[in-house]
């Protein structure tokens, strides 16, 4: 291989890592823009099937389902074993934050906060797909009639749907 050829391939080299590198940091840009898509925050923890935590622009947050109310997990303690439904309910919430990622979105009639200072948000998986309503809908949870928030008739009627199918918890677990 004569000097001309090594300096013709060694230029092509520099050019192809220059290439490289150039692409690569462009993904890691599209990456950084998701990451700060207004809206959509990691999830750090989930708690149970109506309780995650998000890292919500540096502040850890604990975020609870507005209208849902999935049966309580064990947490170790001094707390009674978890209830009927509540490990696959939990499961059904970990396996439905497919990227760990989640959009949140307030409800314009609820409040903010509930009594345990946990933020009350809707929440959606990174495709857009309700999963408070898909709780509800699938037997993982109840819908709340306590108190008023926007959803709160189409949460009742999906709640009485699954009831009348035996959708999850509505088939095997004794409900008062």
């Amino acid at each position: 291989m004569t000097k001309t050829t090594q300096k013709r391939l060694a230029k092509l080299i520099v050019a192809l890592i220059l290439t490289l590198v150039g692409l690569y940091m462009q993904m890691g840009q599209k990456k950084s823009d998701e990451a700060i898509q207004p809206g959509f925050y990691e999830v750090l923890s989930i708690a149970d099937g109506d309780t995650i935590t998000v890292d919500m622009e540096g502040k850890k947050e604990k975020i609870r389902f507005v209208g849902v109310d999935t049966p309580e997990v064990y947490h170790g303690g001094s707390t009674p074993p978890s209830e009927c439904y509540a490990d696959k309910a939990k499961a059904y919430t970990e396996a439905s934050i497919d990227g760990k990622r989640v959009k949140l979105v307030a409800d314009d009639k609820g409040s903010n906060r509930d009594k345990y200072g946990r933020l009350l948000r809707y929440v959606y998986n990174s495709q857009n797909i309700p999963i408070d309503e898909m709780l509800v809908s699938e037997g993982y949870g109840f819908a709340i009639d306590g108190f008023a928030y926007s959803k709160k008739q189409e949460y009742l009627s999906l709640m009485k749907d699954a009831e009348t199918n035996k959708k999850g918890l509505w088939a095997i677990c004794e409900i008062d």
